[in-house]
């Protein structure tokens, strides 16, 4: 019973942890609560913030206790979904990739906005050094 109460509270705590990035050459990583997503800068076909996510219909395979979301979730007009959210906190970073959407944010809409430009740097930086 104690171990079960254990892994339960280590659940809550990995899901309450703010994401972490590492930036290499030519991908990136997010992670967070045992879910995470590594992909080449070249793959992002959209990068934006959003200050409202769309409706969050259902959770494939993730942690949902709102305010937070981590894992792969379906969502209004997106059907494969990695989310690293607290949704009481906006600004909202969307990629859009090949194969799905990643959001992500942090508690702090500075270090959200920081990072948005850190990854749309990365990709400009991609894109002028092929011209």
């Amino acid at each position: 019973m104690i171990a079960v109460g254990v892994i339960i509270g280590f659940i809550i705590y990995s899901g309450m942890k703010a994401p972490t990035t590492i930036f290499e050459n030519n991908k990136m990583e997010i992670s967070s609560a045992g879910y995470n997503i590594e992909f080449q800068y070249s793959d992002i076909l959209k990068i934006d913030t959003i200050h409202s996510l769309p409706e969050i219909l259902s959770r494939t395979n993730g942690f949902g206790a709102s305010p937070l979301f981590k894992g792969h979730f379906k969502m209004e007009g997106i059907e494969n979904a990695l989310l690293f959210v607290d949704i009481e906190k906006p600004p909202f970073i969307y990629i859009k990739l090949k194969e799905q959407s990643v959001f992500i944010n942090f508690n702090d809409s500075n270090e959200t906005i920081a990072l948005f430009y850190q990854i749309k740097l990365k990709v400009s930086g991609l894109k002028s050094s092929s011209q």
